[in-house]
């Protein structure tokens, strides 16, 4: 079951107060704390970065480190 099939049955009203919803909501907890350890292992992995006027500054998660890299001026015009 999808995390949108599983919304859709517990929309149904004809699901609540029964077993069947009581078990929906078991699954939808499963569902999200799986969510949202993939989300922290996705986190970890990817780098910030923090957009300034002139310059970007680079940080890697669980990092000290910081790298600046200058920001070209473009003239468009």
């Amino acid at each position: 079951m999808t995390a949108n099939e599983l919304a859709d049955e517990l929309a149904k009203s004809e699901n609540r107060n029964t077993l069947t919803y009581v078990g929906y909501i078991a699954d939808a907890q499963a569902m999200l704390r799986q969510q949202q350890a993939e989300m922290e292992a996705m986190r970890s992995r990817f780098t910030l970065a923090f957009w300034h006027d002139t310059f970007v500054e680079v940080k890697k998660p669980n990092s000290d480190l910081v790298y600046r890299f200058k920001l070209d001026e473009t003239n468009d015009r």
